[in-house]
């Protein structure tokens, strides 16, 4: 019973975040359209769905929540929280699951817009791959949205930090066109962020080809597990404590 008032409430700080939700909804659909519009038929139309799928997930997940942490931290909730018996680990974990649903929903509505923008049948098989995907996504950028709150101390910091980390992994990876002509170094680049393999997860899930996604959505987990570990060790209750990885109860 208590896990359920803590999601609600994280569900409903979540809901709060307009402009994350505004921008995670409105700015993939009018991509959608632009893109149609300007390139027609010659479109690759599944990669650009994915493509801006994918966006709307990495930027409700990493920049919403790195401003909803910072926020939070700077109005003294998490002081509050401290004195609760959840651990930071259980804490970054609800939150995951409630800016999660948010996350898929919003993935949901993309697909299913720009599917019918760019002409390609609107599935129960379709819908079910771009949700499982971005479910499985949210795991790894949340928490990786987290981090970005833990690092910044200001709204000016976080911004900086959360482009620094999204625009290496929009545009070096193969969200919108393909780097299979690019230099070698960039390939290896492209194959080790953690965006790219996500990308191939929710194509691969969209297009019904579950054992073409088993490699892709092994490599998005370790890597969820890997930034909630950073972002359990470098969370901070006060926002007068300084920076200390580790410092945290997990």
């Amino acid at each position: 019973m208590t896990h359920l008032i803590i999601w609600r409430a994280l569900l409903k700080g979540a809901l709060r975040d307009r402009i994350s939700i505004g921008w995670a909804l409105a700015f993939p659909m009018l991509l959608i359209v632009g893109m149609r519009v300007a390139f027609g038929d010659a479109l690759d139309a599944p990669r650009l769905l994915s493509g801006t799928v994918a966006f709307s997930t990495i930027f409700f997940a990493v920049h919403g929540t790195g401003f909803d942490i910072l926020g939070q931290r700077l109005r003294g909730v998490y002081k509050l929280l401290r004195a609760s018996p959840y651990s930071v680990s259980h804490f970054i974990i609800w939150l995951t699951l409630a800016r999660g649903a948010i996350t898929v929903v919003a993935a949901l509505l993309v697909a299913a817009f720009g599917a019918g923008w760019l002409g390609l049948a609107i599935t129960p098989g379709l819908l079910l791959g771009y949700g499982a995907s971005a479910a499985l996504g949210t795991l790894a950028f949340t928490t990786l949205g987290v981090i970005m709150g833990n690092l910044g101390n200001t709204e000016g910091q976080v911004s900086a930090w959360n482009n620094i980390v999204t625009f290496p992994l929009l545009f070096l990876t193969e969200t919108f066109y393909s780097l299979a002509d690019a230099p070698g170094w960039l390939q290896v680049l492209r194959d080790v962020l953690p965006f790219n393999h996500y990308l191939h997860l929710t194509l691969n899930l969209a297009s019904g080809d579950l054992v073409a996604a088993q490699s892709p959505a092994l490599v998005t987990l370790v890597y969820a597990i890997g930034f909630l570990l950073l972002a359990v060790l470098t969370f901070r209750w006060d926002p007068t404590q300084p920076l200390r990885l580790g410092w945290a109860e997990a």
